[in-house]
């Protein structure tokens, strides 16, 4: 996925918090962001153990980064 891409798939989310350079969401079971990003969530918390104590997530729209945050 490029940058393009990955903004695009951004712009077709209906839910979260906008800002300008960023989308907030959370993650809980059974969020859908799309299937692109639904792939590149799963990918980075099988890649990183992420449990469920990061329920949050930060994708940038000026750059491909997804951070996982946690409201607790």
């Amino acid at each position: 996925m490029n940058l393009s891409e990955y903004q695009n798939e951004l712009r077709q989310l209906t839910f979260g918090k906008r800002l300008p350079t960023a989308v907030y969401v959370y993650r809980e079971a059974g969020s859908d962001y799309g299937p692109e990003l639904n792939q590149v969530v799963a990918k980075l918390a099988v890649r990183h153990e992420l449990g469920d104590r990061f329920n949050v997530i930060k994708f940038r729209t000026d750059e491909l980064k997804v951070s996982f945050l946690s409201s607790q």
